[in-house]
């Protein structure tokens, strides 16, 4: 009977460990700041976690992931987000980045690694795609309220064409990562927050694709399962 309850305990113990994911976060600026990790639930962000960073700015933590699949985790210091990973189970992730936000490395052991890299390429290529919209969209105004209808026309191109060429872009992203999980949220990217970067009638069949690729490996996903929903 000892024995017995001695196993089940080892049992125990030995799932939450394969369910868990060890993260190390170096802060730079962010010594005996708190990390706050929150999940992106789908439609929401929650928080799982409160991590402590010691006096050099590093916070370690073990994320605890239920359903065994990749999930998508944020790491917020000082009210601004410092990194975001995709984490599955066992694997080990360490990242360093500053108290702006910019990510320096990634590196660890297991397939959260590669997902999480996949996933900086495309939030870095969205910053800087952003970063040029947002200018020109300013200029564009500025044109418009001096009626400068010869200027407005062509920053109206020009955003146009910068539109086309990211969207191309992380289309090639996606053709040349087919099972990389973090394709998942490049589908639903926004220029300035308000374009969606796809929106078009035939984009349902770049988004199947995206999940038949994933559905195999991770056919209970949240994630998988809300964008065929999106699809319908």
């Amino acid at each position: 009977r000892v024995f017995l309850m001695g196993l089940v305990a080892v049992m125990a113990a030995a799932c939450t460990k394969n369910n868990e994911a060890s993260v190390t976060a170096s802060i730079e600026g962010g010594a005996d700041k708190e990390v706050v990790v929150a999940q992106l639930a789908v439609n929401q962000i929650r928080v799982v976690d409160t991590l402590k960073a010691d006096a050099n700015g590093v916070a370690k933590g073990k994320i605890q992931i239920q359903d065994g699949n990749p999930n998508f985790y944020y790491f917020v210091c000082n009210g601004r987000r410092v990194a975001s990973l995709i984490l599955k189970p066992g694997d080990k992730v360490a990242v360093k980045a500053d108290t702006l936000g910019n990510v320096v490395e990634i590196s660890g052991a297991g397939e959260s690694v590669k997902e999480s890299l996949q996933l900086q390429k495309y939030q870095d290529a969205l910053a800087a795609a952003n970063g040029e919209f947002i200018r020109l969209a300013e200029k564009l105004s500025e044109a418009a309220q001096a009626n400068d209808n010869k200027l407005v026309s062509e920053l109206n191109q020009q955003m146009g064409k910068l539109y086309v060429k990211y969207r191309q872009d992380v289309i090639k992203m996606i053709m040349e990562n087919p099972y990389s999980f973090a394709n998942v949220q490049a589908l639903y990217q926004s220029l300035d927050n308000r374009l969606p970067v796809f929106a078009e009638e035939n984009d349902y069949l770049l988004a199947q694709r995206v999940h038949d690729s994933l559905a195999v490996k991770y056919p209970t996903s949240v994630y998988l399962k809300s964008l065929q929903g999106d699809i319908k």
